[in-house]
């Protein structure tokens, strides 16, 4: 279904033909009028990954009114799916989130729109932490293999990658003779369950490397230099051991991708985020032996990132898409990069690792592939050290242009600006801040949003966002109305004059000091600032279908102009100082609103517009749904607002730009 052009057909009149005012729907007729294309907004809750309670995590599940699912946001493309995120359940994590190694999910993470996330991603924001399963006990002890032997049985291991398992003596007195150091399992008579046990247990010694940890996911810095030292080795050795498992996991799972996912979720995060490097590892590099005569078997073998050219690819796409101020730059190391045998560099550590292909799902790509960018031009790496912090409110400037992490406020707001995109986790280019240096790292300081959604609020989400309003038996007609655009709003009299960079306070970074950021605008000639204090959230709307649709007068909503915006300073209890020389309506107290009101912004016309509605959020702390009217009618985005419990919905008309 082309949602894009679906609402731009004529509009229907409103009460439908055969019906009046006056009329009676019931529940089946209220469905097809009311509900055909709209979309419905269920929560689901799933058990947490992991844990050791029976913690549950809240999804969210799409449809039209007519029961057919439909996909929430954009899924990253397929070369980036590979980095970003890890399935479990094969092509079905494309349309339940829950069924992913990483969690939230990297498949229902960004929005439509630049700076935009989904609601399933906002929902999952609000999720409490698992306690973690406690670490598998083993009465195994770990077997004593040198660092020849690992690599020996690694490489044997990739010759038999595409050979379905089956347990033969040669694997059980490996794993119970050398792998296993133990007397009671020393007899090769060991099942599958066994194995998995013992494995499971293995790996959740404290020895060994914690990969669910950001941190530690720039994995090669363990292998990328020759000679391979002492955590090179046991690099391996925990390669090894999680490739051991998952291979068992694999042939213990009978019925397919369920029984991955089951085995998967009750182990430790450890041990199956070690499984999953394991595969990642195997499946992008290779141990090849090298004919010669060496001192160690070490030395026999070389290791080589068959899939080194198609990483490239993505990073060259990655810029093309962010308008890199460098490219030729980026373009001509590639070029030497695919000309030479191995990995050749210099690169750092993020950018090697990449390369390799060794990429555990997850944010962690986003900030490898900007270390990419940067590592083409040398002379530019001053800003390499602050990103290696991965904080989410990072960003850089870089020759006359910002580029944001999609969790930094500033790049929420400012992604709604002409020419604006959004790839793997940065938003880019952005205009630049008032600061004079051309090469800068730059941090945010922002408060946590005040609105968010309690527990309380998740169970009754199709309820309360409901397209026929509360349930019913009978559905008056006369309850339903359009809710259209009003294209005389569009005014041209905003404009967005710079980003600022204000205030720079110490913190726990080496690289940069916190700055309040906050951008001004001349409305109507009348300068205006919006702080961006709140590091607040855009929901883009899902697109519904055949609407515009009605909306039943249960939905409370009240429409402004764009430049009425700066006159309010109090919304759903949220007040904020404003910064812009105006004065306040003398009947101002009057208009307060009840806190289940959505505020419906009409940012139509130029992109400013959009980015003063935006700043607008992010100076008072609420949240807002977004929607482009091209996409979404307006009765849907304001459902969607209830559906989130968001008092703000910012409705656009420049899809797709």
């Amino acid at each position: 279904m082309d949602s894009a052009t679906s609402i731009l057909k004529d509009l229907v009149t409103w009460p439908p033909i055969g019906f009046t005012n006056d009329s009676v729907l019931t529940d089946d007729e209220a469905m097809k009028v009311v509900a055909d294309g709209a979309i419905m907004f269920d929560q689901r809750s799933r058990p947490a990954y992991h844990s050791k309670e029976d913690v549950a995590h809240a999804f969210v599940l799409l449809s039209l009114g007519d029961g057919s699912s439909i996909l929430d946001g954009v899924i990253p493309s397929a070369s980036l799916a590979d980095d970003m995120t890890l399935s479990l359940g094969a092509a079905l994590a494309e349309t339940v989130p829950w069924r992913t190694l990483e969690q939230p999910s990297m498949t229902s993470c960004f929005g439509v729109f630049p700076g935009t996330i989904t609601l399933n991603r906002y929902v999952a924001s609000f999720n409490r932490s698992a306690p973690p399963v406690e670490q598998c006990s083993t009465p195994a002890s770990l077997g004593r293999l040198d660092l020849d032997q690992i690599l020996e049985r690694l490489w044997l291991l990739q010759e038999l990658s595409s050979v379905p398992f089956e347990q033969t003596r040669q694997d059980m007195d490996f794993l119970y003779t050398q792998l296993v150091s133990d007397p009671e399992l020393d007899n090769g008579n060991g099942t599958l369950e066994q194995d998995f046990d013992v494995l499971a247990g293995l790996l959740s010694s404290e020895v060994w490397f914690d990969f669910s940890k950001p941190e530690k996911q720039f994995v090669a810095k363990y292998f990328a230099i020759r000679p391979w030292d002492i955590s090179a080795e046991v690099f391996f050795h925990q390669i090894l051991i999680g490739a051991e498992l998952g291979r068992r996991i694999r042939a213990l799972a009978a019925d397919g991708d369920d029984g991955t996912e089951e085995l998967m979720s009750i182990l430790p995060r450890k041990v199956a985020w070690s499984v999953a490097l394991s595969s990642k590892f195997l499946q992008n590099l290779t141990l090849e032996r090298v004919d010669g005569v060496f001192a160690s078997l070490e030395e026999s073998f070389t290791l080589v990132s068959y899939n080194k050219s198609v990483q490239l690819s993505k990073v060259l796409d990655f810029g093309h898409t962010l308008k890199w101020p460098s490219i030729d730059f980026v373009q001509a190391k590639i070029r030497a990069e695919n000309e030479s045998e191995g990995i050749q560099g210099p690169w750092s550590v993020p950018s090697w690792t990449f390369l390799s292909g060794a990429v555990l799902p997850g944010p962690i790509s986003s900030w490898m592939l900007m270390s990419c960018l940067i590592d083409c031009y040398p002379a530019h790496r001053i800003v390499l050290a602050g990103l290696a912090e991965m904080h989410p409110q990072s960003g850089i400037q870089y020759l006359g242009f910002t580029y944001w992490y999609w969790e930094s406020i500033a790049g929420k707001v400012l992604g709604a600006m002409q020419g604006s995109k959004s790839v793997a986790g940065w938003i880019g280019p952005c205009m630049p801040t008032s600061d004079p240096e051309s090469l800068q790292y730059i941090r945010i300081n922002h408060k946590h949003p005040r609105d968010r959604i309690e527990d309380q609020n998740l169970h009754p989400m199709i309820a309360r966002s409901s397209p026929l309003g509360p349930a019913k038996a009978r559905y008056p007609v006369g309850e339903f109305a359009f809710v259209l655009p009003d294209h005389s709003s569009i005014v041209g009299i905003v404009r967005v004059e710079k980003l600022a960079m204000n205030n720079p306070t110490p913190c726990n970074s080496r690289f940069s000091d916190e700055y309040q950021a906050a951008v001004q605008f001349t409305i109507n000639n009348t300068p205006c600032s919006m702080r961006l204090q709140y590091n607040v959230s855009f929901v883009a709307a899902a697109g519904c279908w055949a609407g515009p649709h009605v909306l039943h007068r249960s939905y409370a909503y009240k429409a402004i102009r764009i430049d009425e915006l700066i006159n309010i300073t109090e919304w759903a209890g949220m007040f904020a100082e404003a910064d812009c020389q105006t004065a306040q309506p003398a009947d101002w107290e009057d208009r307060r609103v009840d806190t289940t009101t959505v505020l419906v912004i009409q940012a139509y016309g130029k992109a400013d517009n959009a980015v003063l509605a935006r700043a607008w959020c992010a100076h008072l702390g609420l949240s807002a749904v977004v929607a482009d009217i091209n996409r979404t009618c307006i009765a849907c985005a304001v459902r969607e607002a209830y559906a989130a419990c968001v008092a703000v919905a910012i409705i656009t008309d420049r899809f797709p730009v």
